[in-house]
């Protein structure tokens, strides 16, 4: 932050994944700390249970110039744009509703990383998000692909990354499925 304003540089902020760092137990911002962080920001809305969208939220002044212009020009103006405005508008209505499926998301990946850590497993990185990153042998890799949709991120260790992210749909009932069957 202080490089930024030091070199006269605009802050954006992506927030296509902001919900899930709001829930993480290791963050201490609330969403109305972005406002004081940055010169614009946006909300992302498909990860956090919306149809589609994200919300642009512009802080500074200077930036609001002239800008419905420029998202004309540009092809950026959403057709029935009030659309997406709804869902924001519902999904702020209720406390904590923007975060409210990040939250559980969240919770369901601390059940899956004690889950893992439980059956032995180590993880390759501390768990911090709705995102649990676990080390894997090759053999594992194919087992658990007999079992669940993941990504793999590289190696560590001589072992794989495998990345498991949990969503506003995961059930308790999905994660204790899935370790059932590792």
């Amino acid at each position: 932050m202080i490089f930024v304003k030091k070199n006269d540089l605009y802050l954006f902020i992506d927030g296509a994944r902001l919900a899930a760092a709001l829930a993480s137990e290791k963050c201490d911002y609330e969403i109305s700390d972005l406002c004081n962080l940055c010169d614009i920001f946006y909300l992302g809305g498909t990860k956090n249970g919306l149809m589609f969208g994200e919300a642009l939220v512009i802080v500074n002044d200077e930036l609001k110039k002239n800008f419905i212009n420029l998202q004309k020009q540009k092809g950026y103006l959403l057709a029935k744009g009030f659309i997406a405005g709804i869902m924001f508008e519902t999904i702020f209505a209720n406390e904590n509703g923007y975060t409210a499926g990040a939250d559980h998301a969240f919770k369901m990946a601390k059940i899956l990383a004690h889950g893992f850590i439980e059956k032995g497993y180590e993880l390759a990185y501390p768990f911090e998000s709705n995102q649990v990153f676990v080390k894997l042998s090759v053999s594992e890799v194919e087992k658990f692909k007999k079992v669940a949709a993941f990504e793999l991120m590289g190696d560590i260790d001589k072992n794989k990354i495998a990345r498991f992210v949990t969503t506003y749909r995961t059930s308790k009932k999905d994660i204790e499925g899935f370790l059932a069957s590792i």
